[in-house]
């Protein structure tokens, strides 16, 4: 195949729609062609996929992201107020010497 016609082809694959129209020269390909295209039909729709199954994992990590966050203000939070509380006793206890 010349690099021509792969361009071609690149450009009519990545032009294509679901407007019949568009698939039309599907059906002129060589068996090489064929196989081609197919490698690249399977590539976009294992794409496809994997992105999919990104976005439906990340859809179930974030509510446990967001506990894990909310978990850790609260700690923080706790620890802040025993720091306040003893520096508030160390204050107290100097005011009373």
């Amino acid at each position: 195949m010349t690099e021509e016609r792969y361009e071609d082809l690149i450009w009519l694959w990545e032009n294509e729609t679901s407007s019949e129209e568009t698939q039309e020269w599907r059906e002129e390909l060589t068996p090489e062609e064929e196989a081609l295209v197919e490698n690249w039909d399977n590539g976009f729709l294992n794409g496809l996929a994997r992105m999919y199954y990104d976005i439906q994992k990340s859809d179930r990590q974030l509510p446990a992201q967001v506990q894990l966050d909310s978990a850790a203000r609260e700690s923080e939070q706790r620890n802040a107020e025993r720091v306040q509380a003893a520096a508030l006793n160390l204050l107290e206890e100097e005011m009373e010497v």
